[in-house]
């Protein structure tokens, strides 16, 4: 490749539009849960956003590696294992019973009531 730019700077060039926008995304929809919608936040904005930058980057790396590879079959089956894994923790958590759902932090419509 003919560039006055090494490859990690041409690779953080790549990703950080993405990782902004996403950024600005998650920062949208929180301020509509919080105004617009009058859900309360619980949890910290400080464990938020770092995972979610590890969430966006492990995103925009596996499309890279799907989009780079030169045989696309390895790119699908890379990607697949990727979000393979990221499905199998989230239902490994929400399993273990130490994720809040919403409903069961909402009280009771005819506990309220009475």
């Amino acid at each position: 490749m003919v560039s006055p730019l090494r490859t990690h700077e041409i690779l953080i060039g790549k990703t950080a539009p993405p990782l902004i926008i996403g950024l600005v995304h998650a920062t949208v929809y929180v301020l509509a849960a919080l105004f617009v919608f009058e859900v309360p936040l619980r949890d910290s904005l400080l464990l938020l956003y770092p995972s979610l930058i590890v969430y966006l980057a492990a995103v925009i790396g596996m499309l890279a590696l799907q989009i780079l590879s030169l045989v696309p079959l390895v790119g699908a089956i890379a990607s697949f294992l990727g979000y393979g894994a990221v499905l199998l923790l989230a239902w490994r958590t929400l399993r273990s019973g130490t994720a809040v759902t919403p409903l069961a932090s909402q009280p009771s419509p005819a506990l309220s009531a009475g």
